[in-house]
């Protein structure tokens, strides 16, 4: 029997830089504010930071 690998460091690439998360990100928020009964923000309220 095959045992499943675990991984003691999980890393989040929310820059970006390799994944165009920005959709997803966006509807996670927009869920958790939908939750708390707060008003929700198209795709264009949230851009992503530019340093």
């Amino acid at each position: 029997m095959k045992r499943m690998m675990t991984y003691d460091t999980y890393i989040f690439d929310l820059d970006g830089t390799l994944l165009d998360t920005l959709g997803d990100l966006a509807a996670s928020a927009n869920y958790a504010l939908r939750t708390n009964h707060l008003p929700e923000h198209s795709i264009d309220g949230h851009t992503p930071l530019r340093w």
